[in-house]
């Protein structure tokens, strides 16, 4: 669970967009720009913002999360969902596997 912990933004990320595309019937493995990242960085106009955005998640929020796994092994996995589901929250928020076009109409 620590090393999910600590990749927790990639892999929310790119779990919840490639389920919906799947969902959704879009061919999850052709080349797209649906990731939450990707939609971020379109809203904000600034791919630093977002960059920055994804390190303080990680050093605020993951690392320490991931330092009580080490310490306390038998607390993983209530450990592991309290630091993933606010991440699937704000991905599902901010559009993941949604088309660039739809998330647009939406916004």
């Amino acid at each position: 669970p620590s090393r999910m912990i600590q990749l927790g933004v990639f892999v929310v990320d790119a779990t919840v967009t490639l389920l919906r595309r799947f969902i959704s019937g879009e061919p999850w493995h052709k080349p797209h720009r649906s990731h939450a990242y990707q939609h971020a960085a379109i809203r904000l106009n600034s791919h630093r913002q977002v960059t920055l955005m994804v390190l303080a998640i990680n050093t605020i929020w993951l690392l320490p999360l991931a330092w009580f796994v080490k310490e306390q092994p038998e607390n993983g996995l209530a450990t592991a969902a309290v630091a993933l589901i606010p991440l699937v929250v704000l991905v599902l928020v901010l559009g993941a596997g949604r088309s660039e076009r739809n998330s647009r109409a939406t916004s």
